[in-house]
């Protein structure tokens, strides 16, 4: 959106959202609207995007855990023949993702797999939730207050339609 200063990034496009051609609609995009309510804001001005642009196959409960096991499988098979490993979906699109994301100073993670995907640092969502993180143009974690990015992890709202005690 023109004007918008702030990119969102979640895991990856569900049936919905497939369907509709944007990120977070259905149930999730809901939550998220009641969650830019709260802060006085409306989807127009913060931007969205995935990690990766296409949705895992399967059902959507639990798909990117099904698509990193299948894709674990099939990497063990390869490498027992000898061939170079499959890249992960998550690793041919985060060239994507940095390009768009180094346009913001400030971005908003949507859980654990997104904030992997700008820092490369694999922790859970609850251990690095609750402020910002401080990003070098290189993605790095920096505790410099003029590095250009402002990350903020925290929950996805699917979090909040599964576990209710978080939507606060």
């Amino acid at each position: 959106h023109g004007g918008a200063e702030v990119l969102a990034v979640a895991e990856s496009p569900g049936p919905e959202e497939v369907l509709r051609g944007r990120p977070l609609v259905g149930r999730s995009g809901t939550e998220w609207q009641l969650g830019l309510a709260v802060i006085r804001k409306q989807r127009p001005d913060i931007d969205l995007t995935n990690v990766i642009e296409c949705k895992p196959p399967g059902q959507p409960s639990g798909a990117w855990s099904r698509m990193n096991k299948k894709l674990d499988q099939i990497n063990k098979k390869r490498s027992n023949q000898g061939l170079e490993p499959w890249l992960h979906p998550a690793t041919c699109c985060r060239p994507r993702l940095l390009d768009l994301a180094s346009k913001y100073k400030n971005i908003i993670t949507l859980g654990r797999v997104a904030t992997h995907a700008l820092t490369n640092k694999n922790r859970s969502i609850h251990a690095v939730r609750g402020g910002p993180m401080r990003v070098t143009a290189d993605w790095e974690i920096t505790q410099d207050e003029s590095a250009p990015h402002r990350l903020m992890p925290t929950v996805h709202p699917a979090y909040g339609l599964r576990a209710p005690a978080w939507r606060p």
